[in-house]
């Protein structure tokens, strides 16, 4: 600090905007002599009756509020209290903000007040008179116009105590000099004294800053004192405290005004807030004490209480505050401006042992780079003059403010007024200026993302209102990452949020939940580093139930239930009207799941005392009704279903169409969960730990998310299902693996050592996996530079990098995976006695990922692998036996297991198998046809009940190149004869017929088919399910009749575009 400037001088002539801006001029000063000598001639001029009324008024503002006069002779001389204390609730005392708490709970305080010159001897007297009372006073306190010197009055004060066994306190002169000089008091002295008007006559220039606070200061006092029903988690009230804290330093009130108001606010934060609003109470008052109120003793208490808590628990806000308050003492040791004697070489210790330690700490990377950057700006402080190491320490910071840069949670801003500070002493440092510039330049950069990401905000706003949801996704996804840092955490919570519901809108149930989560988690973050709680939490974990219904995961739905009810039984302002409605929607979403479905288990006979005890009253009813207890029925549901016996069918059309997507599952030893994507079913199971149960979910939303903004244009998969299953391993890589077949996977998890890290690297290494194994597409490659360059698709998946993290942080410990987890001891049993369903079962194959509906019998991977090299026919010339089609395998072992998989299928009912045969695809051979392998789509039971637009079909096919059509004819006419014909696998050779009678060589079963179609090139069209056998470069017969109308070339000229461009067709 330069020209000896106090920290007050200092810090107001750095940042004014934190001080008063009001201006007073008073027309005549009373001096503090002047004063003095009217107190002196207090009882000579016959005025103990003002004396009192000064002492009263002071006492009001400065010790205790409950204060109410004593009635007797003036002076107290019959014995009694010249004023004495009355009872106030807790409630209220609490609130108050003067310095020592003032008089509570079970307290009574006596005041005895005196102008007498023998200060000493009316003392003695007053407070034996008072305890002779035997009124129970738990204090004295004795207010004296006589300046009496400070060792006098302890001694009386510790006689006193001592004597009567009852605290005693004496007031002098100089406590009514510091109050009305340097506490603001001026104008009481002057009123209650009868003073000359003269003295308070003054000229004020409210500031436009000061009027605003103290318009928003008497808001903020008036709601702490009216406000209602405090519990002991009550953040709101904590953070109006702190609040008054700055509001009172900022208009430099009275010193204890401020003090009054700072033990406020710790008070509270101890008793109704979290420990992270006490360790920002603490802060505060250490901050204050230093810049405001020039105390940096008491910062060094404060920095204390901080560095206890900080032991506790580290964060990048703790860390920030104790890194702060530890300069100032560091800065009080150097001016020193301590009172008392401090040892800073502990705490210059433990500063840098933290720093070491919090090196090595991976968890804890955010919190090592805010200490490293302060303590190198530190060091640069200390080492301006030495250029070499100067240009060392420059070249560190650089590195460290390009790393904080990746992590949201550090407020890199807040270092611009300390490099100005360094600026100071740096001249002719090429380096530094340097810094200066990439600073400036991160900053820019930071600004320049957060207009770019407000405007793609705005954009998915207006989108997700249009219910245009596939674009909201788009522009809301690229947003999130750049909304990732400090000073946007409110717009990155409501990207998250607004995000999870437009993939909720798509029926993306768990690529929602995983954004819905993220923005819990930084509400829940907030509450912890700001000790406020937005209603917005409950809200959030509304959808988030909402989304567990939906999906039919019963138990995720009791665990997100049961924490919402948790934080609004702390926090009474949730209770209001909005909580009502989402209460109501749940239980009737839930009883109306309950109502349809076998709840034979015995899972089913435990719910009714667990929705009991959650007050889940509709459900519980619900539950009776089912199982068969119409006894138990409550009253209200009993004349419900008295007057109305189909009222439970009737509940249903108070649950929206379409809302459940997926059958309940309430298996206690295992769990699924599925969804479906682009038609595709994606299902994973695990047993029942929270850990595997949250990689099921991670899976999900990774594909989810993947997927969101793609339809058929850009890709399509390959089978109607896939499968997962998370299966957990003590020793090995958590990674997910091919299973027994192409559409089946084994998720392993080792949970000894999982991290967010190692789960996302899993998800991110699996990515090829899944469009290699399990999709068609032309160009994988442009289709993700696409996608990576219009929509930042690895932004968007990358928001589950921390889905581990957040499910534990949100719920901790407290999940519960089973229903048998939430049983209690005594809990009653209702084991199933009931009849028949209520109604009928949902709908399945519904909402908007059904659009699509999968058609595939063809395992892509596994085709690769056996390389289907031909046809090979076998017909008996006498008719006797089936004509057999043969397909030829170069790996006959892949081609077995093609048809063992058919095989399965047959057995099922399940195999709609089409084969078609596409004759004369070439005027240059003739002889020459294709053979086309697929599902038959008009057979599916799914597509008559498909209301959507597209069936996805996957099919394979071969051109054979035979010299005559000898075999495919005689073949033709079998199979024409018969309608029936039997298909079989054989290894590809020369030499077909030896082969066929090797059994090491062949499949040794026929599988029956019908379906086989002939078909002639030129009538295969645009939108004909053959159209992929016809290529770019085709020139098949054509009949001279159809030579200008036939189908195949408009697919011929449609295909060459496809493959050549416009201008080469």
């Amino acid at each position: 600090m330069k020209n000896e400037l106090t920290p007050y001088e200092y810090y107001r002539k750095f940042r004014p905007e934190y001080f008063s801006d009001t201006k007073v001029v008073y027309k005549s000063t009373l001096t503090e002599e002047h004063f003095q000598y009217i107190m002196d001639r207090l009882s000579n001029d016959m005025k103990q009756d003002l004396f009192e009324n000064l002492t009263k008024s002071l006492a009001l503002r400065f010790i205790t509020p409950n204060i109410i006069p004593q009635t007797g002779p003036t002076g107290g001389g019959d014995g009694k209290t010249d004023l004495e204390t009355h009872p106030v609730a807790d409630e209220i005392a609490e609130r108050w903000y003067v310095c020592d708490g003032g008089c509570r709970g079970s307290e009574k305080w006596a005041f005895a007040i005196s102008c007498k010159e023998d200060w000493e001897g009316k003392v003695k007297g007053d407070v034996k008179n008072i305890v002779k009372t035997g009124r129970g006073f738990t204090k004295i306190l004795f207010f004296s116009n006589r300046l009496i010197k400070s060792k006098d009055s302890k001694d009386c004060e510790d006689a006193l105590t001592k004597q009567y066994n009852v605290p005693v306190q004496i007031f002098s002169q100089n406590w009514f000099v510091d109050k009305v000089f340097r506490q603001g008091c001026l104008d009481i002295a002057v009123k209650e004294l009868n003073l000359s008007s003269e003295y308070c006559e003054n000229t004020e220039e409210i500031g436009p800053r000061d009027k605003k606070r103290k318009e928003r200061l008497n808001e903020v006092e008036e709601e702490i004192i009216t406000r209602q029903g405090a519990t002991r988690f009550d953040t709101e009230l904590v953070d109006l405290a702190i609040e008054a804290v700055i509001l009172s330093r900022c208009l430099e009130l009275p010193p204890t005004q401020t003090r009054g108001r700072m033990k406020r606010a710790e008070r509270l934060a101890t008793q109704y807030g979290t420990k992270q609003q006490l360790y920002q109470a603490i802060y505060q008052a250490g901050w204050t004490e230093f810049y405001w109120l020039e105390n940096p003793d008491a910062t060094y208490d404060s920095y204390l209480k901080l560095k206890g808590m900080l032991k506790e628990e580290i964060n990048v806000a703790r860390v920030e505050r104790f890194v702060t308050l530890y300069h100032n003492i560091e800065t009080a040791t150097h001016l020193k401006l301590f009172k008392r004697e401090i040892d800073i070489e502990p705490e210059t210790i433990f500063y840098e042992s933290l720093h070491r330690n919090l090196k090595n700490d991976e968890k804890r990377q955010s919190s090592y780079l805010y200490i490293h950057i302060h303590w190198l700006e530190m060091k640069m402080i200390q080492n301006s003059a030495d250029n070499d190491m100067m240009n060392d320490l420059i070249d560190d910071l650089s590195k460290a403010l390009k790393a904080a840069e990746r992590h949201v949670d550090i407020p890199i801003e807040g270092n611009e007024d300390i490099l100005n500070m360094i600026g100071l002493s740096v001249k002719d440092n090429e380096k530094f200026e340097g810094l200066i510039d990439e600073f400036s330049e991160i900053l820019s950069k930071r600004q320049q993302e957060i207009t770019a990401a407000e405007i793609q905000l705005r954009r998915g706003e207006q989108n997700l209102d249009a219910d245009n949801n596939v674009q909201a996704i788009r522009h809301l996804g690229q947003c999130i990452i750049m909304f990732g840092k400090e000073e946007t955490m409110t717009e990155y919570v409501r990207a998250c949020g607004l995000l999870g519901v437009a993939y909720i809108h798509q029926d993306l149930l768990y690529a929602g939940k995983a954004m819905l989560m993220k923005a819990a988690m930084m509400l829940l973050h907030q509450v912890e580093i700001q000790g406020h709680a937005d209603h917005l939490l409950i809200t959030v974990l509304h959808e988030i139930c909402r989304v567990a219904l939906r999906s039919g995961q019963l138990v995720d739905f009791l665990n997100f239930y049961n924490l919402r009810c948790v934080l609004t039984n702390l926090n009474p302002d949730f209770q209001d009207e909005r909580l009502m409605q989402m209460i109501a929607e749940e239980q009737n979403c839930l009883a109306v799941r309950l109502s349809v479905g076998d709840v034979s288990s015995p899972v089913y006979a435990m719910l009714p005392e667990i929705f009991n005890r959650l007050e889940l009253m509709v459900p519980t009813d619900v539950m009776f009704y089912k199982l068969g207890y119409k006894d138990k029925l409550s009253d209200e549901f009993s004349q419900l279903l008295k007057d109305d016996p189909d009222a439970l069918k009737k509940l249903r059309k108070l649950v929206e169409d379409g809302f459940f997507l997926y059958k309940t599952f309430i298996a206690e030893e295992t769990t699924e969960i599925e969804t479906l994507v682009n038609g595709c079913r994606i299902t994973a199971s695990s047993k029942s730990d929270e850990v595997l149960h949250t990689c099921s979910e991670a899976v999900l939303a990774f594909i989810e998310i993947l997927c969101s903004t793609m339809d058929f244009k850009d890709f399509v998969f390959a089978t109607g299902h896939i499968h997962f299953d998370v299966v957990e391993i003590a020793n090995g890589k958590t990674e997910i693996l091919k299973g027994r077949s192409s559409n089946h996977y084994v998720f392993n998890v080792n949970t000894k050592d999982l991290d967010d890290q190692k789960l996302w690297e899993a998800l991110s290494m699996f990515l090829a996996l899944l469009f290699t194994q399990n999709t068609m597409t032309n160009d994988l490659m442009k289709l993700f530079e696409d996608k990576q360059a219009k929509e930042k698709l690895m932004h968007r998946l990358s928001t589950l990098t921390s889905y581990l993290s957040d499910s534990k942080n949100l719920i901790g410990d407290q999940y519960r995976t089973t229903i048998g987890d939430w049983k209690e001891e005594g809990d009653a049993e209702y084991a199933f006695q009931g009849a028949d369903d209520l109604s009928e079962p949902f709908e399945e194959r519904k909402g908007k990922q059904a659009t699509y509906t999968i058609a595939s019998i063809i395992d892509y991977p596994l085709w690769d692998k056996a390389k289907w090299s031909g046809c090979a026919f076998f017909v008996d010339l006498e008719s006797i036996e089936l004509p057999i089609l043969l397909f030829c395998y170069k790996d006959i072992k892949a081609g077995i297991q093609i048809f063992e998989g058919w095989a399965e299928l047959f057995k099922q009912k399940q195999l709609n198998i089409r084969i078609s045969i596409i004759m004369h695809v070439s005027k240059k051979h003739p002889a020459w046809y294709r053979v086309q392998v697929g599902q038959d789509v008009f057979s599916m039971k799914e597509v008559e009940k498909l209301k959507g637009r597209y069936v996805m079909q996957a099919t394979r096919f071969h051109t054979m190149e035979p010299e005559t059509t000898e075999n495919i004819d005689r073949f033709r006419e079998a199979f024409e004869q018969r309608h029936l014909c039997g298909i079989s696998a054989v290894e590809f050779s020369k030499n077909i017929e030896e082969t066929m009678f090797n059994k090491e060589k062949r499949y040794n079963q026929v599988i029956p088919v019908r379906n086989i179609v002939f078909r002639e090139a030129w009538e295969v069209g645009v939108n004909d399910m053959d159209n992929s056998t016809i290529l770019p470069d085709d020139d098949p017969i054509i009949p001279d009749e159809h030579l200008i109308d036939a189908p195949v070339l408009e697919l011929l000229k449609k295909k060459k575009i496809e493959a050549y461009g416009e201008g080469r067709v």
